[in-house]
């Protein structure tokens, strides 16, 4: 899931700066008022695309960056064996649609038809740039904790699993140890009966040489 989102963020951030490019190239003033069409036309087509990322980016059912995750609580990751608090992990994703970024054609009616909308759309370009690192950011820093929580369950389980070993072989060991003591006893037991039974037959032995 955090490798998903952080991919689509990844996508957005290199659309941003190829829409920062074309914004710079309509701000200088010498383009043609045809070349501006077309230069904005290209800009609202990575507007578009944008937006199909930020509404499209799902795990499961779920969307991730269309800022519904936020509006909901975000959505909740087990992390421990039990339900206390430390045992779980809250995650938040940013929306990342041109509306949540500030530079939606529409909503906040950026684009780049004339010298000076391409100026503006450069400066709310940039905040947008800031705001998709800012995300991506968050993101990594998610993937390691949760990489970390991980690795600690990882190793309860095997100092679990060594526990449960351990007691097993010392289990094994008394059995061994009971088993080998009963037969010891059951063997004197033996030799004493075959003493016991022979000693009659020393008296009457005895008896016949008199």
């Amino acid at each position: 899931m955090l490798q998903t989102a952080d991919g689509a963020y990844s996508q957005i951030n290199d659309i941003l700066v190829q829409m920062k490019s074309l914004a710079t190239e309509a701000a200088s003033g010498q383009e043609s008022s045809s070349n501006l069409s077309s230069l904005n036309g290209e800009f609202a087509d990575l507007q578009s695309e944008i937006d199909q990322i930020g509404g499209s980016t799902q795990y499961g059912s779920i969307n991730l960056i269309d800022g519904n995750t936020t509006a909901t609580g975000g959505i909740t990751f087990q992390i421990g064996a039990t339900n206390g608090a430390g045992n779980y992990m809250v995650v938040q994703f940013n929306g990342a649609t041109t509306v949540c970024l500030g530079v939606s054609g529409t909503s906040q009616k950026i684009s780049i038809d004339s010298p000076a909308s391409a100026q503006a759309a450069m400066t709310a370009l940039d905040s947008a740039l800031t705001s998709v690192n800012a995300h991506m950011g968050t993101v990594g820093g998610l993937q390691n904790q949760l990489q970390y929580s991980i690795n600690n369950i990882t190793q309860s389980i095997q100092n679990y699993t060594s526990s449960e070993s351990t007691i097993e072989d010392v289990d094994m060991a008394t059995e061994v140890s009971t088993l080998t003591k009963n037969q010891i006893l059951q063997q004197s037991a033996m030799a004493m009966l075959a003493q016991a039974n022979a000693q009659p037959q020393n008296v009457v032995k005895l008896l016949q040489t008199v």
